[in-house]
């Protein structure tokens, strides 16, 4: 129940109250306007791919990368990247052994560089598993 004090808006149709502690602390999120839904789009990388595509949104939208899991069958090089792959556009890179789940949750979202780019992977040398991203559209 809110105290005397709140000063958490309840009405504003972008924000929504995800935790209430007592009077002292709240957490709001912002959600931006016209997204095309939040969801997960989910792809089983291959040895020795490169260039093997995660994501590519609708027309006219860029994507909006929150999280990614990646559970690997064999160990190598994992790098997911937006639409070209150097290093100012790589979301990230790193190895993992046989068998590891890699969870990672950006602190502040990724949008792609550019309106309808493609979110990518590579993955070499011989490595291979399930990988998981999680976003929106804008």
């Amino acid at each position: 129940m809110p105290d005397s004090n709140d000063t958490l808006v309840r009405v504003d149709p972008k924000s929504q109250e995800l935790a209430y502690n007592n009077t002292t602390d709240r957490l709001k999120v912002e959600l931006p306007l016209d997204t095309v839904g939040f969801g997960g789009h989910y792809s089983e990388v291959s040895p020795d791919t490169l260039a093997q595509v995660l994501w590519t949104p609708a027309t006219g939208k860029r994507y909006i990368v929150t999280d990614f899991l990646f559970s690997s069958q064999t160990e190598g090089n994992l790098k997911v990247y937006d639409e070209t792959a150097d290093a100012d556009h790589t979301l990230m890179k790193f190895v993992v052994a046989s068998g590891v789940t890699v969870e990672h949750s950006f602190r502040t979202p990724y949008p792609s560089s550019a309106i309808d780019n493609t979110l990518y992977a590579d993955c070499t040398p011989g490595c291979s598993g399930y990988l998981a991203v999680w976003g929106y559209e804008l």
